[in-house]
């Protein structure tokens, strides 16, 4: 039993149960939704709380099993996961690039007037979008050991790149984005609170997992 993820289990384990439980608190709040708040933001809510204590019941299963070093298989498992998000981010970002607009409010931080923050063109998007497809490759790479487009020099200073710049994002810029954000209001900032920050966060500590375990 290797108490280390133990320990990391039930760490992710409450967090997840807390982020239900805030999340609810405000959900159920008179004022606490902004005009438009799509019927989804609930179960979306949720469903990160319930990715969460998926990866801590993985972690357990993983401080249990005795038979092979827990460090390569956490790195492997924590990589394909977080590969296959920022995958699925990038198809979503291919999709508003091509032809959609549906969602897009729920993405662009908004002013107090509610007017949003900018507007994204195609090009733009879609430079995105290629940009998360390769961060979703660096880490499949990095975590699987298989051979890929980038050389194997640049995998490590380019995962903990990569690492930094989610958790950057994940502490935000004390206004629209983050942790730390002042701006509560918005339907984004409800669903930046709920969901983009908690991904973003899992998926740089998660990469920073693959490079360094």
């Amino acid at each position: 039993m290797d108490w280390r993820l133990l320990l990391a289990s039930a760490l992710v384990a409450t967090i997840a149960l807390a982020h239900s439980v805030q999340g609810e608190r405000r959900l159920r709040a008179p004022d606490g939704l902004p005009p438009g708040t799509p019927r989804g933001l609930r179960l979306g809510w949720h469903l990160a709380s319930a990715l969460l204590l998926a990866g801590a019941g993985i972690v357990s299963i993983l401080a249990a099993a005795p038979q092979a070093p827990a460090a390569p298989r956490l790195a492997g498992l924590l990589g394909t996961t977080a590969a296959t998000i920022l995958m699925a981010i990038a198809a979503l970002h291919g999709w508003w690039a091509l032809a959609g607009t549906r969602g897009l409010r729920a993405v662009i931080p908004e002013r107090d007037d509610g007017t949003p923050l900018f507007r994204p063109g195609r090009i733009g998007t879609a430079a995105v979008a290629l940009a998360l497809a390769g961060a979703s490759g660096l880490v499949a790479q990095q975590a699987l050991g298989l051979p890929g487009p980038f050389p194997a020099a640049l995998l490590l200073p380019g995962g903990l790149l990569l690492a930094l710049a989610l958790i950057a994002r994940a502490v935000g810029e004390r206004q629209y984005l983050g942790l730390f954000k002042t701006r509560r209001q918005s339907l984004f900032a409800l669903l930046d609170t709920g969901l983009y920050t908690p991904l973003c966060l899992f998926l740089g500590l998660a990469t920073a997992a693959v490079c360094l375990l």
